[in-house]
């Protein structure tokens, strides 16, 4: 097995970082969106 170049490993790694970061950002985008719609829902029920 050849080992990989420095360029693949950094790469790889930028692109699991890059995942990562999107993955969190969407989980606190889909909650705050979440706490968007219950408090329209509350002002409509009022």
């Amino acid at each position: 097995m050849k080992p990989k170049k420095l360029s693949t490993k950094l790469a790889l790694y930028a692109v699991l970082v890059l995942l990562g970061l999107n993955l969190i950002s969407a989980f606190f985008m889909s909650i705050s969106t979440a706490n968007i719609m219950n408090q329209k829902q509350n002002d409509y029920l009022k």
